[in-house]
């Protein structure tokens, strides 16, 4: 499953018009291990904890 905006050009959106039922809400988490922060894994956890927030 994929946001719209994920969609890469050339696929189309599949769902309900062709037969598929509809899917489910759905949560996502993100686990981090506080021992191993590093300035790499503080970046890459804002840039998901922005990018899931602007989905929602």
């Amino acid at each position: 499953m994929l946001a719209q905006r994920s969609v890469p050009p050339g696929l189309r959106v599949i769902g309900e018009a062709e037969g598929l039922p509809p899917l489910p809400e759905m949560e996502i988490g993100i686990l981090r291990n506080p021992q191993a922060a590093n300035s790499a894994v503080d970046r890459l956890y804002e840039f998901l904890r922005r990018d899931l927030t602007q989905q929602s």
